[in-house]
């Protein structure tokens, strides 16, 4: 078994959750998928010009280094192809995660 390094598995963690944000950013759905296997598909995607998601995370890592959840809360920016569509809706995301290999984090919902 890999050593506990909470410091490392959280930064690890938070690039996980980078990728996510970027793909989400460029509406890249099957990356996102590929990242969080439960996700379902960018809601109303045809009609979304642009979108920027911006989180802020909690991680918890749990004292044995192999499993973690993270809370990550904050806005989704848009440039609507359509008028009167809402430019700002809250974000929330929840992971629970699981170490494989010893060193890669997957989320495991």
């Amino acid at each position: 078994m890999a050593s506990v390094n909470p410091e490392q598995d959280r930064a690890d963690i938070q690039a996980l959750l980078n990728a996510y944000v970027a793909a989400y950013n460029r509406l890249d759905d099957a990356e996102l998928k590929r990242i969080d296997p439960a996700f379902d598909g960018i809601r109303q995607r045809a009609l979304i010009r642009s979108v920027e998601l911006r989180l802020q995370a909690s991680i918890r890592v749990a004292t044995d280094g192999q499993s973690a959840v993270l809370n990550a809360t904050g806005t989704f920016n848009y440039v609507w192809n359509r008028e009167r569509m809402p430019p700002t809706t809250p974000a929330q995301l929840t992971w629970n995660l699981r170490k494989v290999d010893g060193t890669r984090w997957v989320v495991a919902r």
